[in-house]
């Protein structure tokens, strides 16, 4: 899995005729540049991570830096969890509570992958949805 970003001056390199198409489908699609999106291994979009890159063209969400905050910290989440032998998919609270111990103390930095009864256990606040 990848994360890019959007920038339509690419299409500037391709020859005319090929820019020509994609600049009439460019009009007819509102893709703001520095979009972030995240592709899988066999090169399409990931449907969870596309709705949440969605989500943060939101209008509280308008900065393509913030974009760039956000999706960059989902690619660090999501690398911690390929290190603990696991898909973003198999994340548990367990996980996520041993993800907050190391970016938050830096503890277990550069040692092999841990097991989740190392880390300290956070609130749960059942009005939030997991």
């Amino acid at each position: 899995m990848e994360l890019f970003f959007f920038d339509k001056d690419i299409f500037d390199v391709l020859p005319k005729a090929e820019r020509s198409k994609y600049q009439a489908v460019l009009q007819s699609v509102v893709v703001p540049t520095g979009r972030p999106f995240f592709l899988g291994d066999d090169g399409l979009p990931i449907p969870e991570l596309e709705g949440f890159c969605k989500y943060l063209l939101g209008p509280r969400r308008a900065s393509p830096k913030t974009w760039a905050t956000y999706a960059s910290q989902i690619v660090v989440f999501l690398r911690f969890m390929q290190a603990q032998g696991k898909t973003w998919r198999d994340a548990t609270r367990e996980d996520l509570n041993l993800y907050y111990t190391v970016r938050t103390t830096g503890e277990f930095q550069n040692k092999p992958p841990l097991k989740a009864s190392h880390s300290p256990q956070l609130r749960h606040d059942s009005s939030i949805a997991c």
